[in-house]
């Protein structure tokens, strides 16, 4: 997910991202996030703050190769 402290949801105004391990309800998700407080840590994310969520463009998988 992306933040914005400053609740633009722009997405020129991302400050920091983070990946969402649980959605907790009320708003709230639980995510995993580096550069913070120096280390990487557990939080819990208030809806205000996110900009937004992304998700790699994945390349299909190839078929796997006979062996012989």
């Amino acid at each position: 997910m992306f933040f914005d402290w400053g609740a633009t949801d722009r997405i020129s105004a991302i400050d920091h991202v983070g990946v969402v391990e649980v959605v907790l309800g009320g708003g709230r998700l639980q995510t995993i996030e580096a550069n913070t407080s120096d280390a990487v840590r557990r939080r819990v994310r208030d809806a205000g703050v996110i900009a937004g969520y992304g998700r790699p463009a994945y390349a299909a998988p190839s078929p796997p190769k006979p062996t012989f």
